[in-house]
């Protein structure tokens, strides 16, 4: 659906593109996580960093799944 097509469509690209630049944050602060590990002596305060971003990647796959239904299933149930 495209984005001016009426207002679902506008708000399903809202939520996909909102959800979409957390995505692209978390990927870059793994990548630097990466880099702290590969290049700099490790350290045990990093250990809660780690542990912060594989917790907020389980709240992206919990929240993107009534969000899947909601964008995706719920406007084909009410046709």
């Amino acid at each position: 659906m495209k984005w001016d097509a009426n207002a679902y469509g506008s708000v399903q690209w809202l939520v996909l593109g909102a959800h979409a630049t957390l995505l692209a944050v978390e990927l870059i602060e793994i990548g630097g996580m990466m880099l702290i590990f590969w290049l700099a002596p490790v350290e045990e305060k990093h250990f809660s960093d780690v542990a912060d971003m594989g917790f907020y990647w389980f709240f992206m796959v919990l929240a993107w799944m009534p969000l899947y239904l909601l964008c995706f299933w719920v406007p084909r149930w009410l046709r």
